[in-house]
């Protein structure tokens, strides 16, 4: 398979070997989880689940249960099954808001709200560095793959420029 050169998607590389070195138990214990949940849900009131099943039904078909070696970082994948968690974060924070405005503490959602927005912003602008320039994807991980993906970034981009050192 070739690589194209000077896009990101293709040469990034996590340094994961695969699900068998133990690094994916958690993550596949956490959708398990929330599978089951969404299941549960469903048996007690379908309307509850419908978020749950959204989110699987939409993120199934693009995704796999092994990493697969072309696309390591994909994280286009979530965007839209994470539409249904920001719906359901909405829907709970309306829930909170009125449960709170009935009591007459309509400034402590509010604050909550401008601090969320803030840090979020804050994790965005902090992430957003992190795909700034091919090399930027590259230098973060401390391992030889990504150091030979960096090489070659560096390649393409100045082939005069040594590949090697910061």
């Amino acid at each position: 398979m070739q690589e194209e050169q000077g896009t990101t998607e293709n040469l990034i590389d996590d340094g994961a070997e695969g699900p068998a070195d133990g690094w994916a138990w958690p993550y596949l214990a956490g959708v398990a989880a929330l599978l089951a949940a969404t299941a549960w849900a469903f048996r007690r009131r379908a309307e509850a689940a419908f978020l749950g099943v959204w989110f699987f039904a939409i993120l199934a078909p693009s995704s796999s249960l092994a990493p697969l070696p072309q696309q390591v970082a994909a994280e286009k994948r979530m965007y839209l099954p994470l539409a249904a968690v920001v719906t359901l974060v909405v829907l709970g924070g309306w829930a909170i808001w009125q449960r709170l405005a009935r009591q007459e503490l309509t400034a402590v959602p509010i604050l909550l709200a401008v601090a969320l927005a803030a840090a979020l912003g804050a994790r965005t602008v902090a992430r957003n560095a992190d795909y700034r320039t091919a090399e930027a994807v590259h230098w973060a991980p401390d391992f030889a793959e990504a150091r030979e993906n960096l090489a070659r970034a560096r390649a393409a981009l100045e082939p005069s420029r040594p590949a090697i050192g910061p």
